[in-house]
């Protein structure tokens, strides 16, 4: 005996099961692209917290340690490197103001952001 309500009388399922099924996955498909793009974008934001974070050590660094022992027209270049970040810093020191170039990159990073900052002499 065949079950009336999966099968018609001819041996093929009922058109709502069909468009049951085909509903069902194309819920579960929007589900899981939606999800894989939330994660994405999570991603995304710890990627710049990271950044954030690289370029604050770098900029409290300079401002602390090397630009107070700057000599006049003195250039310097530093390098940082520690587990979260690799920064490059140029420091031109110049009769009205300094220039600092910061390159900075993270482990998970794969460009380096550059930042140009001015300081009074």
């Amino acid at each position: 005996m065949k079950n009336g309500l999966l099968w018609n009388e001819k041996g093929f399922l009922h058109p709502f099961l069909l468009f049951l099924t085909a509903f069902f996955l194309l819920l579960l498909t929007s589900g899981t692209l939606l999800l894989q793009t939330k994660v994405q974008s999570t991603d995304l934001l710890f990627e710049q917290y990271k950044l954030e974070q690289a370029a604050s050590i770098a900029f409290k660094t300079v401002e602390n340690h090397y630009l107070p022992n700057l000599q006049q027209g003195e250039n310097k270049t530093v390098k940082i490197h520690n587990d979260a970040l690799e920064a490059e810093i140029t420091i031109n020191r110049e009769d009205q103001q300094t220039l600092v170039r910061y390159e900075i990159k993270t482990d998970e990073s794969l460009e380096s952001i550059i930042y140009y900052k001015k300081y009074p002499s």
